[in-house]
């Protein structure tokens, strides 16, 4: 498999949502500049998780086990 040919590059602007919790997506993303904040919104509070910077994957275990976000 070529891994050139799968691998897309996104932008994400400020304050937008990569996934949510439940998404049926299974991509697999590496942060390559700035930062994300990976975090949990119960309806009544947010609470953050872990940042994510230049260098990091995010995603993976969807990518690998196929199970929803």
């Amino acid at each position: 498999m070529d891994i050139d040919n799968k691998i897309e590059l996104i932008t994400l602007e400020p304050k937008k949502l990569l996934f949510k919790s439940g998404d049926q997506s299974f991509e697999m993303y590496r942060v390559i500049q700035g930062s994300l904040l990976a975090f949990g919104n119960d309806g009544t509070k947010i609470t953050p998780f872990r940042n994510f910077h230049s260098g990091d994957f995010i995603g993976e275990f969807s990518f690998f086990d196929r199970q929803a976000r």
